[in-house]
């Protein structure tokens, strides 16, 4: 009898394909030529090149950029040419090394190349670092290997028909199966960057001194110069040490912005509630959806130094990076 080939969905065949394309092009990060005399340079820390990233779960990308010139101030995250975040230096002061740890939210599968940029602040940028990585769906896996299902022996009874007076008995042609089909992925085209122009300010004066464990409000205005109607954004404010790292028992919040139409303005309050005594970066952010750019990016980040008084939590206590 003929041995029947199991068919896998055509999802489970997509997704391998697409996992060995990957494979097959990121054995290592590509490290970015040397750049011509009087840029700064940047290089990608985390993720590896190659690195699978759930949908709709945020990937941290953590770039260190260096300049032997006036310093760099600002890191840019751009995905498939779209700048999706930007940090910038505590107060926007040219450093000559500058580490940042930027957040991408991937909306749909497939292979998507990511890239950073430093900037002077001068406007003079830093060759590109990329890397590529899989944007895979929670929970999918590879199809398993198919195990050939075991056929029962006929008897001999079974093979050979009866006689027929006159008759030759002629075997039945056996069934040939269709070959399995590979199914190619096809890209998704890049759609062109929307530009929406946007600005985030704060209003009186910063606190010079915070208390651990004493929550605080923080109102932050967001204006849409246009043009256009405002997409639903993201505004982050967060406390972080001096060189801008931010991790395990840095406070965190953040509220979604309305949409705004053009010269529209809102305020929004955030709440923190410092952790972490010592010197501290407080930090505000205005995150724009992949499919936005804003010509402007400097105009979307806040930077002030704070002294955190008091003593800090023991490390158990202190709260997991969200």
């Amino acid at each position: 009898m003929g041995r029947i080939r199991p068919v896998w969905p055509l999802r489970s065949l997509w997704l391998t394909a697409l996992v060995v394309i990957v494979a097959a092009c990121s054995s290592a990060p590509p490290t970015p030529s040397p750049p011509p005399g009087g840029q700064p340079s940047v290089i990608i820390e985390s993720p590896a090149n190659g690195s699978p990233t759930p949908v709709g779960q945020p990937l941290v990308v953590q770039a260190q950029a260096t300049d032997s010139g006036p310093g760099v101030n600002r890191i840019d995250l751009r995905v498939g040419g779209i700048l999706v975040d930007s940090q910038g230096t505590p107060g926007l002061v040219a450093q000559p090394s500058f580490s940042a740890a930027l957040q991408y939210v991937p909306s749909a599968d497939g292979v998507v190349t990511i890239s950073v940029t430093a900037y002077r602040a001068d406007g003079t940028a830093s060759l590109p670092a990329e890397i590529t990585v899989a944007v895979v769906i929670a929970g999918a896996s590879l199809p398993p290997t198919a195990s050939p299902a075991a056929s029962a022996t006929p008897t001999a009874a079974a093979l050979t028909p009866p006689p027929t007076p006159g008759l030759t008995p002629t075997a039945a042609p056996r069934p040939t199966l269709p070959p399995f089909a590979t199914p190619t992925p096809t890209p998704s085209p890049t759609p062109s960057p929307i530009a929406i122009d946007l600005t985030i300010t704060y209003e009186g004066a910063v606190p010079e001194e915070l208390d651990v464990g004493t929550a605080y409000d923080f109102t932050v205005n967001v204006r849409n110069n246009g043009p256009g109607t405002a997409p639903s954004v993201t505004l982050r404010a967060r406390l972080c040490n001096t060189s801008g790292r931010c991790g395990q028992g840095d406070d965190l919040d953040e509220v979604e912005v309305a949409e705004l139409a053009e010269g529209a303005d809102a305020d929004y309050q955030l709440t923190l509630t410092p952790q972490i005594a010592g010197e501290r970066q407080l930090r505000f952010r205005l995150l724009l959806p992949p499919a936005y750019v804003d010509p402007t990016p400097g105009d979307l980040a806040l930077d002030y130094t704070v002294d955190v008084l008091g003593p800090s939590p023991s490390p158990e206590e202190s709260p997991a990076e969200p």
